[in-house]
């Protein structure tokens, strides 16, 4: 056995080797020559994801484009966000590295994209945005591995060096725009609890059947998370063929502040409890009790060390961190719970990270922040803690082996003495197996500036007494040591029983991170016990971690001086992500015992896919009759459950082989029906949200406002294909305890709507339901223009407040007028304005103001007004004819005034689908129209022209307006619209002609015919002028389907539909497959 384990350990070494070399045999990788194939991305398959490198969070809005079997990433969005020194021409399609001797170990490369179609290589594509690339692409680029996971919308970026768009000290920054800048909600919705709601079930049932055994076992599981008589309830059942285990607990939070959690928390739990440890008295275990509190528990159990739970499925397995360092790995089993115990605190915060790995495939993370020193108790506040448990009873089990010390009742409080010191005193009153031991405790809780310090001293009525004392302080700026001291005198607890007869306890650990190899982690403990009857025993651990290529790498050394332990121990623990193969390994020897390998195992996460998972493993356990295994798990995923198929077969020959079905269920009342999902975790909770026109603007819904179907709420990808629905509801699913939602303003009817709220933070709990109502009302923008006039010429009056008075006369909006005199004042409720031009600037400057309009009335179903040019004379010219004024410092010579060329503008539009509404009145061959947008204010200015002068722009106007149109035309200056903020999206010539012609077209077509749809948009500035000018066989329509109108382009007619699957001639323009539709279908829908 023993020449088995040396070989094994030599087999460990060499995975080693090539784990820890395998960032260098990538790295040769960049040498190749890289081959490209242009494709087209369709905008209708755009994912919105997470962008995670080497572990960070990025950017949590990323453009990710599927094609084929892979996906496509923005380079100037990567360059923007990492810095990676990269040089994108989206122009001549070409992209390479700028020299850059600060970051020589990446790739050097000059690839010029090939624009004709090919039939092999990556992929990369092009839009009026960006550049894009295949993510297959990225490790030959950068090293490293690039990933996409469908489950958790994540793409996940792993390089071997570090990244300089995430140093802190990078010399180029992050783009504002692209820089995270925390949003303040506008609402908050607090938790809300419910006499009963439907509970959200997960279910699983296994079956296997073991050769060894001769036997079949079927296990069935069902967790319930719902409302009871307004509490959060967890109810789980778990039944074998042998036995049965039930867990019920019911919880509640109660904010008593008013908004402000943070001062008056009030929870409780009644049933099945974690119990916490403490320094001197408890210790952590499962019990049937009851606890109230208005702290965080972890507050006072947390100086030295805590125990971490969650709530997780069986079969899980789950990951910690502290602050980025592993800690430890374990799995879930029938109780639905991981604990780890003992898990180490330092000053500061303690960030611990759960990281969850499914047997279905799924990965979830949750967090816990745990503080030391500089969370303590405000001068004058006081916590307390109420508890009653049984350690051998179960809520609806029945009853445990009772043990020593398994009844609890105690008490706690504490009081702030001043903003560093805290007072801490408890009485716990402990029972079992006949005995009975009552203890008073008291404590005293010193804070500096970067210190800590705890004493506690611990009296048992009827025996001796404890006394603990410790320092937890930050050493420097990579250093933390936490020092604790235990000493018993004839003292016994749960914690420290008698039998254990421990003097004595010191332990020193240390913390710390190392500039070598980019930030390596250290730690560092020793332990000494002194006890009565034995002698003195020490343990001393060192250990080291890193997120080492792309994955994970921990490994430390224990020394036990104990005669009854190994007396040294060496653990090794890595995993690493290769191309979506995740390996996580894990192995435990003892050097001084000739190498003996006490367990080894190799965990095998295959890439995932949307329907399949495989996961394999390989493990070594010394203590087992049948040492080695190898097992594998297949799972079909379905939308509505999963299935999972198994098997496992040792050294002994013998083999087990299982089956499992598994999934949720939940009823939902919107659609009245029971809903299955495949597994989404335990920590599910629904949002119920309501969407409505608020009328009578009271942020109510009442009788006098009206639901609004069809809208999308943003906020989960998970939600990316929910809408509202004739009543205005929609129920929405989450896993966070906090979940920040919004309206999709482009789902909303109409353009001159708007939510009221941009952002609202929903607090909810597992199971729970919080209902959120979501109003939204009309709104109007207003725009216009105020001139100085002097003499004959004028200006445009930069910087004058403007004030909007309401029919109450009062303020309701104020503005400042840009450098050309523009002004835009957008989101004005239904109601009559007036518009008051600053007072003082009319004093000081002798300024009367001319042509301001009586009164402003903003429709109740909002509107774009552009107001008539506003002049500010002096008084001695405010009674000249308005035509003597001319625009924006022209001279009064009519030859100056042709040597600008003039527009004439017949609106502005928030929404740029309006517009079709407008061009659609012109005759083409008579007017060139354009339209821009200035991105200060979002809305798109439609004009026509340039004329020479302006009176040809006059005539212009009263063109337009003997049609019955466009009666607010007025002149405008073209030099307007070039200034910083505008751009020119499109020049729609000819539109009217193509659209006349189209639907012409349409309407002599046969019915029994297809046209081939090629795109459709929402906007008609996102259609291509040049193809419609370029392509006369293209064709263009407003159509609406199901209330949603479109600007469709297609061909036709055709007589069989397979015809559309050819798309000869258009295949580099748009989809690569077009899709028919029948003319009688079209006839109806086109406008």
């Amino acid at each position: 056995m023993k020449s088995g384990a040396n070989i094994l350990l030599r087999g460990i070494i060499a995975v080693c080797f090539l784990v820890f070399y395998s960032g260098n045999i990538q790295a040769d990788q960049c040498e190749k020559p890289l081959t490209w194939q242009h494709v087209q991305l369709a905008e209708e398959e755009l994912l919105i994801g997470l962008l995670r490198v080497n572990g960070t969070p990025v950017s949590s809005g990323f453009d990710i484009f599927p094609y084929d079997n892979s996906f496509l990433v923005p380079l100037q969005s990567l360059e923007d966000l990492l810095l990676f020194d990269w040089e994108i021409n989206q122009q001549n399609h070409t992209f390479s590295t700028i020299p850059n001797q600060n970051h020589t170990h990446y790739c050097d490369f000059d690839i010029a994209f090939n624009t004709q179609t090919s039939a092999q290589g990556f992929y990369w594509s092009q839009d009026d945005f960006d550049m894009y690339i295949d993510i297959r692409a990225l490790p030959f680029l950068i090293g490293g591995s690039a990933t996409f996971s469908y489950e958790i919308q994540q793409l996940q970026i792993l390089t071997e060096t570090s990244v300089p768009g995430l140093q802190a000290d990078a010399s180029v920054k992050i783009p504002s725009f692209q820089a995270y800048q925390p949003v303040l909600p506008d609402k908050v919705i607090n938790d809300q609890y419910w006499a009963v709601t439907p509970p959200l079930m997960n279910y699983r049932l296994t079956t296997n059947y073991d050769q060894k055994l001769a036997e079949s076992r079927t296990n069935f599981s069902v967790n319930g998370f719902f409302d009871l008589a307004k509490h959060a309830t967890e109810l789980r059942f778990n039944r074998t063929d042998s036995n049965s285990q039930q867990f019920l607990r019911l919880s509640k939070n109660l904010n008593l502040s008013d908004g402000n959690s943070s001062e008056r928390l009030l929870r409780y739990e009644l049933g099945d409890l974690q119990l916490q440890s403490d320094e001197l008295i408890s210790r952590a275990k499962q019990a049937a009790g009851i606890s109230i509190f208005n702290f965080d528990p972890n507050f006072s159990n947390s100086f030295s060390q805590v125990t971490i739970d969650e709530t997780v499925l069986p079969g899980w397995r789950a990951q910690l961190f502290r602050n980025g360092q592993f800690i430890e790995e374990l799995f879930s089993d029938d109780t639905n719970q991981v604990v780890f115990e003992n898990v180490d605190t330092f000053y500061g915060s303690n960030l611990f990270e759960i990281k969850l790995y499914g047997p279905e495939g799924q990965q979830e993370v949750r967090t816990q922040t745990i503080n030391v020193g500089n969370d303590q108790l405000t001068p004058g506040k006081i916590n307390y803690r109420f508890s009653a448990s049984d350690a051998s009873a179960r809520t609806i089990d029945s009853s445990q082996n009772e043990n020593l010390y398994d009844k609890n009742l105690s008490a706690l409080f504490a009081y702030g003495l001043n903003s560093n010191i805290t007072l801490e005193t408890s009485i716990n009153l402990l029972e079992g197996l006949g005995e009975r031991q009552n203890y008073l405790s008291s404590a005293l809780y010193v804070s500096f500036d970067a210190a800590t310090i705890k004493t506690q001293f611990v009296k048992d009525l009827d025996r001796g007494s404890a006394l603990f004392t410790g320092v937890n302080a930050n050493l420097g700026r990579q250093l933390k040591a936490n020092l604790t001291s235990r000493y018993f005198t004839d003292f016994s607890s749960d914690a420290y029983p008698q039998s254990r007869g421990t003097k004595s306890e010191t332990r020193l650990r240390l913390n710390g991170r190392t500039d070598w190899l980019d930030g390596m982690g250290w730690n560092f403990s020793t332990l000494h016990r002194t006890f009565t009857t034995r002698d003195a025993t020490s343990i001393v651990n060192l250990g080291v971690n890193k997120n080492l290529l792309g994955g994970t790498f921990s490994t430390s050394l224990t020394y036990n001086s104990s005669s009854e332990e190994d007396k040294l121990l060496h653990r090794l623990y890595w995993s690493k992500n290769f191309s979506g193969w995740q390996f996580s390994n894990s192995l435990e020897w003892l050097p001084d015992a000739n190498g003996k390998v006490r367990n080894y195992y190799t965990n095998i996460r295959w890439p995932q896919r949307y329907q399949v998972f495989n996961e394999s493993r390989i493990e070594y356990r010394a203590n087992q009759e049948d040492k080695f295994s190898v097992s594998h798990r297949f799972n079909w995923r379905r939308d509505q459950f999963n299935l999972q198929f198994g098997a496992r077969v040792d050294d002994g020959g013998h083999w087990r082989v299982n089956f499992g079905i598994s999934g949720d269920i939940e009823f939902n009342p919107f659609t009245r029906s029971i809903d299955f999902y495949r597994p989404r975790g335990s920590n599910v909770a629904n949002v119920h949200a309501f969407a409505f026109l608020d009328n009578n603007r009271n942020n109510v819904f009442d009788d006098q406002d009206s639901a609004l179907s069809d809208v999308t709420i943003s906020g989960n990808q998970a939600w990316r294909n929910l809408q509202t629905n004739s009543n205005g509801g929609v129920q929405l699913a989450t896993t966070l305890r906090r979940q920040a939602l919004q309206i999709d303003e482009a789902s909303l009817p109409d353009p001159f709507m708007r939510p009221v709220e941009d952002l609202v933070v929903v607090e909810t709990h597992r199971g729970g339901r919080n209902v959120v109502e979501l109003p939204v009302v009309t709104f109007t923008d207003i725009e216009g223009a105020i001139y100085v006039v002097k003499g004959q010429s004028s200006r445009g009056g930069a910087g004058i407040q403007l004030s909007l008075i309401d029919e109450k006369n009062e303020v309701v909006a104020q503005t400042k007028t840009e450098i050309d005199g523009y002004f835009y004042v957008k989101g004005l409720a239904p109601g009559r304005y007036t518009l008051e031009v600053d007072s003082d600037y009319l004093l000081n400057n002798q300024l009367v103001v001319s042509n301001n309009p009586e009164s402003i009335l903003a429709s109740e179903l909002g509107d774009a007004l552009r107001l008539n040019d506003i002049l500010l004379t002096s008084d001695a010219i405010a009674t000249q004819p308005a035509t003597t004024v001319t625009t924006s410092g022209l001279e009064t010579a009519d030859v100056e005034r042709q040597k600008t060329p003039f527009y004439v503008q017949l609106g502005a539009f928030k929404k740029p689908r309006s517009i079709i509404e407008v061009v659609k009145h012109l005759t083409a061959d008579q007017f060139d129209l354009k339209i821009y947008r200035n991105h200060k204010t979002s809305l798109s200015h439609v004009v026509i022209g340039g004329y020479a002068t302006f009176d040809e722009a006059k005539k212009a106007i009263e063109l337009v307006q003997k049609q019955g149109y466009f009666k607010d035309a007025f002149v405008s200056n073209r030099h307007r619209y070039g200034q910083q903020g505008w751009q020119l999206e499109y020049a729609l010539l000819n539109l009217d002609e193509h659209i006349t012609r189209s639907k012409e077209e349409v309407e002599a077509a046969d019915d029994t015919s297809y046209f081939c749809m090629l795109a459709s948009y929402h906007s008609m500035t996102s259609i291509d002028s040049s193809i419609l000018n370029g392509m006369l066989s293209v064709l263009v329509s407003r159509r609406e389907v199901a209330g949603v109108q479109y600007n469709s382009l297609f061909f036709g007619p055709v007589k069989n539909s397979s015809e559309c699957s050819q798309n000869s001639g258009y295949q580099d323009l748009f989809r690569q497959s077009s899709f028919p539709i029948k003319t009688e279908h079209l006839k109806h829908q086109i406008q």
